[in-house]
């Protein structure tokens, strides 16, 4: 026979929105488990037609365990299946807060998106791998499973931005390849010599022209790219062969 959470405990003050719920099962278990989270624990299943948030299943699993002087107690909700919503998802894992993995913190204040069957949990930080190596997804699904007879399948994602701290300088990243020079933005070559038929503030070039060096030498490769002034179509002239000078 069924009873009610209040009436089986009776003197402990649980919450209103949970103290009618009744009892479908209990279980002592004595051996250290993921679920149980120590070992000498006990699981109360309760069934209800409303979902309950996971604050108030907490707070009643602790005034049971202070009761019954154990060390862990459960209570893990049965609702019809209709009413299962991605949303309760972060209530399971606050009824997950005794594996340490989960306390850690590690599944705070997630994003949860999903196509009715595979339900991504993006973290707010990392963590992804840690929480895969304790199968944290596989237990999310068996709790989805026990408390509302549904299947389902979770993924965990690392998010792209992770917190930083006070004192953690953001990264800037600067792009090696130059902008196109803007028609206000052109750089002006002055030259203030006047005389010997020189142009003074020469602009370089909106695009640059691909030409042929008319020579060879090793410092230079024989394609190049003009940006300023006039195609080169004659061999330079050693400065030396002009001024005589070494």
């Amino acid at each position: 026979m069924k009873e009610k959470l209040r009436v089986l405990f009776e003197g402990l003050s649980f919450g209103p929105e949970i103290a009618d719920k009744y009892i479908i099962s209990a279980v002592h278990e004595s051996g250290k488990s993921a679920v149980s989270g120590g070992r000498n624990s006990f699981l109360l299943q309760i069934e209800s037609d409303e979902l309950l948030g996971c604050d108030c299943i907490n707070k009643a699993a602790r005034l049971i365990k202070d009761e019954l002087g154990v060390d862990n107690v459960q209570i893990y909700p049965k609702y019809p299946a209709d009413l299962f919503c991605a949303e309760y998802i972060t209530d399971i894992i606050g009824l997950m807060k005794h594996i340490p993995v989960v306390w850690g913190g590690l599944l705070d204040d997630v994003e949860i998106n999903d196509d009715g069957e595979v339900f991504e949990i993006t973290l707010s930080g990392s963590g992804r791998e840690v929480l895969l190596a304790e199968g944290i997804e596989k237990e999310i699904e068996k709790l989805v499973k026990g408390f509302f007879g549904v299947g389902i399948k979770v993924e965990f994602t690392n998010s792209a931005v992770e917190k930083k701290g006070p004192e953690e300088a953001v990264p800037v990243f600067i792009s090696t390849k130059p902008p196109a020079p803007k028609e206000a933005d052109k750089p002006k070559f002055k030259n203030d010599f006047n005389g010997g038929g020189r142009r003074k503030n020469l602009e370089v070039l909106a695009e640059y022209e691909e030409i042929e060096l008319p020579f060879e030498h090793e410092m230079f490769l024989k394609d190049a790219k003009l940006i300023l002034g006039k195609v080169i179509n004659q061999v330079p002239v050693d400065m030396q062969n002009v001024t005589g000078e070494a």
